[in-house]
């Protein structure tokens, strides 16, 4: 199976994370066709680690409210 590879290059503070919140759905639909799709984050430090965590933990949280829109209650942090 073919493995898609993308790579985006954006700067500090250019919007990674919200684009990977709304990326789930896409690669979940188009690319794996699951309704419930297993994510893996990887962060580059321990700092940016808790601070994503404590993000996507907050239901009002844009990140979070992006995959709420898709997967509502179904999402395990």
């Amino acid at each position: 199976m073919d493995v898609p590879y993308v790579c985006l290059r954006l700067p500090t503070v250019g919007g990674k994370t919200i684009l990977a919140t709304h990326s789930i759905e896409v690669a979940a639909n188009t690319y794996l066709e699951d309704d419930f799709p297993f994510v893996l984050w990887l962060v580059p430090t321990t700092t940016i680690a808790e601070q994503t965590l404590n993000c996507l933990l907050n239901p009002d949280h844009p990140y979070r409210e992006a995959i709420n829109q898709k997967y509502g209650s179904n999402v395990r942090i």
